[in-house]
Order: C-alpha cells, then structure tokens, then sequence
C-alpha cells in the first residue's frame, strides 16, 4: 500500500517547490522558467508540483503575495517610527521608501510587472480571490497607519496614493531595458538607448503626485 504523507512532509514538499521557484526566478526570467526544470531542481517528478500548485501562474502568484506581505511588514514598521508627517517628510519617507523598493524588493517589483498580463490569465481563481482580497486589507491598513500620521489626508487618499505608487512602480519597471538587452545594446554600440533611470522616473512621478494632494487637501505645496 501506497504510504500518504503527513501533514508535515506535505507542508515541507510545498516549501521545497516554493522556495527552489524562488531561487529560480532571481536567477532567470519567469519565461525561462519550466515546470519539468523546476522538479529537476526539487528532485521529484513533475506531476507532483501540480498536486500543490495547479498552474505555473498560480505558484508564482503565490510567490508574488508572499512578496507583498514582506512589504506590507516593512511599510507597516517604517511608518510606525514616525509620530507625524508634514507634506515634506512624508514626500521625503517615501522618496526613500521607493529607493528601498527597487533595491531590496527587486523580485516584488518583477513580479508586479508580470501580473496582469502573465500572471492573471491562468491562476487559480479561488487562490486569486483570497489573496487579491487579503492584499486590499493590508493595503487598507497601511493607508490608514499612514494617513493617521498625515493631518488633513484621509485614508482612501491614502489609499488611492499607494495604488498609483504600484502603478507608477509596474509602468516604469517595464519600460525599463533588461540585463540581457543592455548588453545587446553595448556589442552594437547603442548603449545610450538604455540609460532610463527607472528609480528617477518613479520618485519624480511620487513627489508630484504628493505635491498635487497635499495641496488639494490643505493648500501646501511641498518642495521639488
């Protein structure tokens, strides 16, 4: 008789598949990514990834929420050392909070850029409602941590700020030139076609949408 797992070498098999397609993807891209590479790698066959994760799409869907709770955690903690934000310090912690982004978070960002075109099509839909709906109540909470330290902004302000954040993070990111087609660029002497700074595009784009609500709501316009 076949021997069933436990609930313990179950959650442990899950692991192992999430966390190899982790590494995986720091390492390549989502498209050069396989399911039957990614047994290879875990060293199980590949019928059994589809046992825990029903599509390619929704085992990095997961992997993108697991992302966003990392975030969430850290914005969540950032704000709370702060008493109270005036226009310009909260214009400043989130200059900062972007730069954080693109350099600590850079597989958040990957993935949010991949979403909807890739990563909505063919993911579980049951998986996408539970997560979709527990990431609209962290990003809730965050917009109302942070809007309770803000006089004057409410939180669907700041709610409303913190999706056009991730719009303006997404947009940018994909306009942006990869690894692979930089070097391209440099073996025919075109390197200067990759020279967008995407960090740049997004906090400008940041501070004015800042500038524009705080003078909306209270008649401040904070500095460029």
């Amino acid at each position: 008789m076949p021997r069933y797992l436990t609930a313990e070498e179950k959650k442990e098999r899950y692991d192992l598949i999430f966390n190899n397609a982790v590494e995986m993807f720091d390492e390549s891209s989502y498209g050069e990514i396989t399911m039957s590479n990614l047994a290879k790698k875990c060293d199980i066959a590949k019928g059994t990834i589809f046992k825990y994760f029903k599509t390619k799409e929704t085992l990095f869907s997961l992997i993108l929420y697991s992302e966003y709770d990392k975030w969430v955690q850290e914005e969540t903690m950032e704000l709370e050392k702060h008493r109270a934000f005036s226009c310009d310090s909260f214009i400043e912690f989130t200059t900062n909070r972007t730069k954080t982004i693109f350099s600590k978070h850079l597989r958040l960002v990957r993935l949010i850029a991949i979403k909807r075109t890739i990563l909505d099509k063919n993911i579980d839909i049951n998986i996408y409602a539970s997560e979709v709906k527990k990431f609209q109540r962290q990003m809730k909470n965050v917009a109302a941590i942070a809007a309770g330290k803000t006089e004057g902004i409410s939180t669907e302000d700041m709610f409303e700020f913190y999706q056009a954040w991730h719009i303006s993070v997404a947009g940018s990111y994909n306009l942006g030139v990869s690894k692979l087609n930089k070097r391209r660029l440099g073996e025919i002497n075109l390197s200067e076609l990759a020279a967008f700074n995407i960090e740049a595009v997004v906090i400008n784009c940041v501070r004015r949408y800042l500038r524009g609500l705080f003078f909306k709501k209270r008649g401040i316009y904070g500095k460029i």
